[in-house]
């Protein structure tokens, strides 16, 4: 009982000191050392949230699945670290490990009756819904999560389950609606002690925007007033969404770049397609929302039904270019698996065209784009190949002009294959940076090959 509430007082000192983190956590540990499984529970989801705090995601993960692991008998507590568990993967992008532990904690709260940790995990699921463009599913989750936090008298949880059903509504095309239950949810938000001003001025954003849809936009006043307030609490998403919503390019432009700082690729697809001219395609700004909407499988899908009358040939080009990129991606994770060495080719090419137009191999080459920079290219190759093939693609890929150097090494390996958004795979084994200095060091026209059998 003593560590329970020891516990307890780790989580109240948390909330008053960030410096304190590494203390709290280091003595949450120690109270982990334990047979109590209890008293380990608690410790480690207290800990796991601890290590959310202090920007440690893989620590939290650790501590919070071993609290779900030791909770088989413990079911209010298996609750609250699924829930802890799930809003952390919502924050990493994990959608389908936060859905699988949201869900279960969702399921187990409603049995056991334990209301607040169902509203926080429907409020959860709710979002992930919208994210993905499942408005009906979205609906229903935060629509379950206002009526829960009515019986518990949450004006927080009525709050933001009211803005997102707004948001819901929006996108729905509902503007009436939309514009109701934004008056709602400013209205609670605005009622409680203390204020939840931040739930108030994103509900005062979508009562504008769902105004704006009714043909009554705010004035100018009430914009640069509604901004200011989310600029005052460093509110940096309210800033770029007030931005997003205003008719005029500059504005747009600017939330474009806000959004961009803080990672927000789908609703820079969507305020890319709200810009977009509805009759005509500007390939650039297409390339760039297929782009952006890769990870979002609902725009990148709304969007090609857009070009496929508006813009046959963009679409198409962008295609080609997906399964082109695709193909190496393929090629580059089928030679990370692999532990016999590589062919590595560093070129200096007398142009810089994109990589679409030169480095990415075409189908039937054996050889994979490992970085492209200016006119810098590195190619690489699985140890077996025939030096004949090499030979071939590298001048059919470089050109007859380039500077290469092409060198065999059983150290070799692709260290790292990139995500979304990752400039470049990364080599090991080999020193690619002195293979580059040797390539510019060369005349036109001239490779340069080496065997290295380290």
């Amino acid at each position: 009982a003593a560590l329970l509430v020891e516990c307890e007082a780790l989580v109240a000192a948390q909330r008053i000191s960030r410096d304190e983190l590494p203390k709290i956590i280091l003595r949450l540990r120690a109270i982990e050392a334990t047979d109590d499984d209890l008293v380990f529970v608690t410790a480690a989801t207290i800990r796991g949230s601890a290590h959310v705090a202090a920007a440690q995601p893989e620590a939290a993960i650790e501590a919070l699945a071993e609290a779900v692991r030791r909770s088989s008998s413990l079911l209010p507590e298996r609750v609250r670290a699924l829930n802890t568990l799930g809003v952390l993967y919502t924050s990493l992008g994990q959608s389908g490990a936060a859905m699988a532990a949201l869900e279960h904690a969702c399921e187990l709260a409603r049995r056991l009756g334990i209301s607040t940790s169902e509203a926080i995990a429907r409020g959860q699921l709710g979002a992930i819904a919208l994210v993905r463009g499942d408005l009906d599913a979205a609906r229903a989750h935060f629509g379950a999560q206002e009526l829960l936090s009515t019986r518990l008298g949450d004006r927080h949880g009525r709050a933001r389950s009211l803005t997102y059903l707004a948001e819901v509504a929006l996108d729905a095309g509902q503007a009436s609606a939309a514009r109701d239950l934004a008056l709602h949810a400013r209205a609670v938000a605005e009622q409680a002690q203390p204020p939840l001003d931040v739930f108030a001025a994103f509900a005062s954003l979508l009562e504008q925007r769902a105004r704006s849809a009714l043909g009554e936009p705010p004035t100018k006043d009430a914009v640069a007033a509604l901004r200011r307030r989310f600029e005052e609490r460093r509110v940096f998403l309210g800033v770029a969404l007030v931005d997003a919503a205003q008719p005029d390019p500059s504005s747009r432009r600017r939330a474009f770049e806000q959004l961009a700082a803080l990672g927000l690729t789908q609703r820079m697809a969507t305020l890319l397609i709200e810009s977009r001219a509805t009759t005509s395609s500007e390939r650039a700004i297409d390339e760039s929302i297929s782009v952006l909407a890769q990870l979002h499988s609902h725009v990148a899908d709304a969007h090609a039904a857009d070009l496929l009358f508006l813009a046959p040939g963009t679409l198409g080009a962008i295609g080609a270019r997906r399964l082109a990129a695709q193909r190496n991606l393929a090629k580059l994770a089928a030679l990370h698996e692999r532990t016999d060495g590589l062919v590595i080719a560093v070129s200096v090419v007398d142009a810089a065209p994109t990589i679409g137009e030169l480095s990415l191999p075409e189908p039937g080459v054996r050889a994979v784009l490992v970085s492209a920079c200016g006119a810098l290219r590195v190619w690489a190759w699985p140890a077996d190949t025939a030096r004949d093939i090499i030979s071939s693609e590298l001048a059919r890929l470089a050109g007859s002009s380039a500077r290469s150097v092409v060198v065999s090494m059983k150290s070799a390996r692709i260290a790292t294959v990139p995500f979304v958004g990752e400039p470049f795979a990364t080599v090991s084994g080999t020193d690619v940076l002195a293979l580059v200095v040797r390539a510019h060091a060369l005349a036109p026209g001239t490779c340069e090959s080496t065997v290295q059998d380290d």
